[in-house]
C-alpha cells in the first residue's frame, strides 16, 4: 500500500511539473526567430555535357581544355526559399585534355551563381583548378557576364608548369 501511496505521489509532482504554459517564452512574440519550414537544399547529379574552356596564364591564351561526357560529371546544390532559387553551386568533376599539348587535365570547377527574385541570374562566378598529368597547375577565376553569349571575364590565373 506505502509503494502506491509512493507511486501516485510522485506521478502527480511529475504532472503538475510539466505544464505547457512553460513551453513558450512569455514576452513579444515578434522577438522569436524561428527558421522557415520552406527553406531546403537540394542536391542534383547528371552527367556533363561537355566542357570547353581557354587556359589564361599572364592574361592570354595559351591552351584550351576539352572534355566529353563520358570523363566529366556534375553536380549541383540548389537552395530554394518557398520553392524560388536563391543560389546555386555548380560543380564539374572529371578530366579534361589539353587541345594542343595533348596533356591530360583532372579538372575542378565550381560555377556558384545568385538569383532574383523571378529565378534570373544575377551574379554568376566561376573557380576553374586543373592539374596535368604533365606537372601543368592552372587555377582560373572568371565572372560571367553573358551566359547566352558565352562572355566571360577573366578576374584572375595562377598558372605553374614544371617543364624545364
Amino acid at each position: 500500500m506505502k509503494k502506491i501511496v509512493f507511486l501516485i505521489l510522485a506521478l502527480t509532482l511529475i504532472f503538475l511539473g510539466c505544464t505547457k504554459n512553460e513551453d513558450f517564452p512569455m514576452g513579444n512574440d515578434e522577438e522569436l526567430q524561428l527558421k522557415s519550414a520552406d527553406s531546403r537544399t537540394v542536391n542534383y547529379y547528371w552527367p556533363s555535357a561537355g566542357f570547353y574552356t581557354p587556359v589564361y596564364c599572364d592574361g592570354v591564351i595559351i591552351d584550351y581544355l576539352y572534355g566529353n561526357p563520358e570523363t566529366l560529371h556534375s553536380h549541383g546544390v540548389y537552395h530554394l526559399v518557398d520553392d524560388v532559387a536563391k543560389w546555386a553551386n555548380i560543380i564539374v568533376k572529371g578530366t579534361v585534355k589539353s587541345e594542343s599539348t595533348g596533356e591530360v587535365f583532372k579538372i575542378n570547377e565550381v560555377n556558384k551563381l545568385v538569383f532574383d527574385e523571378n529565378e534570373d541570374i544575377i551574379n554568376f562566378t566561376c573557380r576553374t583548378h586543373a592539374k596535368g598529368n604533365m606537372g601543368t597547375n592552372v587555377i582560373m577565376f572568371f565572372t560571367v557576364v553573358d551566359l547566352q553569349a558565352h562572355e566571360m571575364v577573366l578576374e584572375k590565373a595562377i598558372c605553374a608548369s614544371n617543364n624545364k
